[in-house]
């Protein structure tokens, strides 16, 4: 079975108690961290314009 590479844009309670364990147990995703702080200054939309863009020249 092929892998979908997977992102979890999510944090608190909701990200890492009900999302990540169910992503991260399921045979068919790779649930990839990433880590962002307030303070680095860097802006979670870019992250997300990155891994949509690394995603898309994988698969065309």
């Amino acid at each position: 079975m092929e892998t979908i590479n997977t992102a979890l844009c999510s944090s608190g309670l909701s990200g890492m108690v009900f999302h990540a364990p169910f992503i991260d147990l399921h045979p068919g995703f790779k649930l990839e961290p990433i880590t962002v702080n307030a303070e680095d200054g860097i802006n979670l939309m870019q992250i997300i314009e990155g891994l949509l863009k690394a995603a898309m020249s994988k698969t065309l």
